[in-house]
C-alpha cells in the first residue's frame, strides 16, 4: 500500500486480526520523563515502533508525513496544548487522517478538563501517573471497541456516547 493510502486510512474495522504491537504510536509530550514512560509501557506489550517529539509544532509535520496509526498527546505541550494540537488534527487543513485515534495522557483529571478533552475529539483520557496496563486497555478499547467517527459544525471526532442504555422502561420515565 503506498505512503498516501496509509495516511489515509483509520485503523479497520473489524479489528480481530489487528495487534496493537504492531500500530506505529506519535507520542507528544514535552517532559522527556513522561515520553520515556509512555514508550516503555507500549514495549511491556511488544510496541517497537514509536516516534516521540515534544513539540506540537513537529507532532503536525510528522502526521503529515509519516504513517502514524495511534497519538498518544499530553495536555501540556510546547506551542500549544493538547486540546489546541486534537482540535487541529480533528479540523486542521492539510492532515491527512483526521480520524486518527488519540489518547490523551493528563496528570489534570478534574471533570472540566476530562470534558473538555473529549469535546477536543479524543478517542481516550489516561490519568497520570498510569500503568502498562491501563494504557493497553485504553489502546485496546480504541482498536477493538471504535466509536462511529461525527463529523458536525460543533464537533469533529469519536462519538461521545459510550454505552447504549436505550430509551427509558416505561412511560413514566419518558419525557
Amino acid at each position: 500500500m503506498a505512503k498516501s493510502e496509509m495516511a489515509q486510512m483509520a485503523i479497520p474495522a473489524p479489528h480481530a486480526q489487528l495487534d496493537p504491537a504492531e500500530l506505529r504510536y506519535l507520542i507528544v509530550d514535552e517532559n522527556r520523563f513522561d515520553s520515556t514512560i509512555l514508550t516503555n509501557s507500549l514495549m511491556a506489550f511488544g510496541a517497537r515502533n514509536t516516534i516521540e517529539t515534544r513539540d506540537a509544532l513537529r507532532a503536525i509535520r510528522l502526521l503529515g508525513n509519516e504513517d502514524i496509526h495511534m497519538v498518544l498527546i499530553s495536555h501540556d505541550l510546547l506551542n500549544m496544548n493538547g486540546i489546541e494540537l486534537t482540535h487541529h488534527i480533528r479540523r486542521g487543513d492539510g492532515m491527512p487522517n483526521p480520524e486518527i485515534p488519540i489518547i490523551m495522557i493528563s496528570s489534570n483529571t478534574d471533570h472540566a478538563a476530562v470534558i473538555k478533552a473529549r469535546n477536543a475529539g479524543i478517542h481516550e483520557f489516561l490519568a497520570k501517573p498510569f500503568s502498562p496496563e491501563s494504557l493497553y486497555l485504553r489502546i485496546h478499547t480504541t482498536i477493538f471497541q471504535p466509536r462511529p467517527f461525527i463529523r458536525t459544525d460543533g464537533y469533529v471526532g469519536p462519538d461521545r456516547r459510550w454505552l447504549n442504555k436505550g430509551g427509558p422502561d416505561g412511560r413514566e420515565q419518558r419525557k
